[in-house]
C-alpha cells in the first residue's frame, strides 16, 4: 500500500529480482492489510493514526519504523489488541550495529547500543 503509486515503480525490479510477486495498491485501501501476519509501517509519525480503527481483533506482528513519538497510535492499537509490536529503536539499533563495525572494523554487542535509547 503506497500513498504514492509512482515512487513503487523501482520495487517492481526488486521484487523480480529477488523472485518475489509485487503487488501494489492505493494507500486508501490499506486498512485491507492489517490482517496480515506481519505488517511493516515504513509512513512518517502521523500518517498511519487512522488505520488503527482497521487493527484486527488477533493482529499478528507489527514492525512501525517511526520510533518518535512513542509509541505510535497505530503501534499502541495493535499493543492493546495484544498483537506484537517491533519499534523503530529495534531497526535503529541494529543498523547503528552495522555501521559501527563497518566505520570501526570492531563489534559493537546489540545489548550496548540499545541500553542507550529509552526504554519502550
Amino acid at each position: 500500500y503506497v500513498r504514492r503509486p509512482a515512487a513503487a515503480g523501482d520495487l517492481h525490479a526488486v521484487a523480480e529480482r529477488l523472485g518475489l510477486a509485487l503487488a501494489v495498491a492505493p494507500w486508501a485501501d490499506a486498512q485491507q492489510g492489517m490482517v496480515s501476519g506481519l505488517v511493516v509501517s515504513t509512513v512518517p509519525a502521523g500518517v498511519s493514526d487512522d488505520l488503527r480503527h482497521a487493527v484486527p481483533v488477533l493482529p499478528g506482528t507489527l514492525l512501525d519504523v517511526v520510533y518518535d513519538p512513542w509509541p505510535t497510535v497505530l503501534a499502541a492499537q495493535w499493543a492493546v489488541r495484544s498483537g506484537t509490536v517491533v519499534s523503530g529503536y529495534d531497526l535503529l539499533v541494529h543498523q547503528a550495529v552495522r555501521q559501527v563495525e563497518l566505520m570501526t572494523g570492531h563489534l559493537v554487542p546489540v545489548v550496548v547500543l540499545r541500553g542507550a535509547l529509552p526504554a519502550t
